[in-house]
C-alpha cells in the first residue's frame, strides 16, 4: 500500500487561514461594540460612561442630609454637628485652630467615645497665617517598642 495524504480542514496548518478566521472574528466582534454604543448614545443612555444630556453637571451634585456650611476665614468639620460648633465657637472667641481642634475632640471624646478620645490618634493641616505655610501633622497612636499585643 501506498501512503496517503490525508487532509483535515478544520485542523488547517496554514497560519494565514487561522489569521483571516481570527481578523473576521475580531472585525465582527468591534462592529457589534461599535453598533452597540452608537444605538446607546443615541438613544441617550450612556449612564455607566457618566454622561447625560439631560442635565448639567453642577446640577448633578446631590448633598446630603448633612448641614453644608460655608466659610470665608474658617471651617470646622467634625462626626457630630454640636462638636463643630463648640470648635467655631473657640474660633469666634478668638482662639486658634489649634484650640478649636483639641476642643473639638475632646467633644468627639464625649458624644463618640468608642471612636474617638484621649489618647487617639488623627490628621491635622495648619496653615501659618504669618507665613502661608501648610503643615500637616500625623498624630496616630504608636505603642511602646517592648508592646507585644
Amino acid at each position: 500500500m501506498g501512503k496517503q495524504d490525508i487532509k483535515f480542514p478544520l485542523l488547517s496548518s496554514d497560519d494565514s487561514t487561522r489569521r483571516k478566521k481570527w481578523s473576521k472574528a475580531l472585525w465582527f466582534l468591534l462592529g457589534i461594540v461599535v453598533i452597540a454604543c452608537v444605538g446607546l448614545a443615541i438613544k441617550g443612555d450612556l449612564k455607566f460612561l457618566g454622561v447625560r444630556n439631560d442635565v448639567k453637571y453642577d446640577k448633578r451634585i446631590r448633598f446630603t442630609n448633612s448641614d453644608v456650611v460655608e466659610s470665608q476665614k474658617a471651617v470646622v468639620a467634625a462626626d457630630d454637628g454640636r462638636c463643630s460648633e463648640i470648635g467655631i465657637s473657640v474660633l469666634k472667641m478668638g482662639g486658634h485652630a489649634v484650640d478649636a481642634a483639641v476642643a473639638t475632640a475632646l467633644c468627639l471624646g464625649v458624644v463618640n467615645p468608642m471612636s474617638s478620645g484621649i489618647g487617639g490618634g488623627g490628621f491635622m493641616v495648619v496653615l501659618s497665617s504669618s507665613t502661608s505655610d501648610a503643615q500637616a501633622f500625623d498624630t496616630r497612636e504608636t505603642a511602646p517598642g517592648a508592646a507585644s499585643q
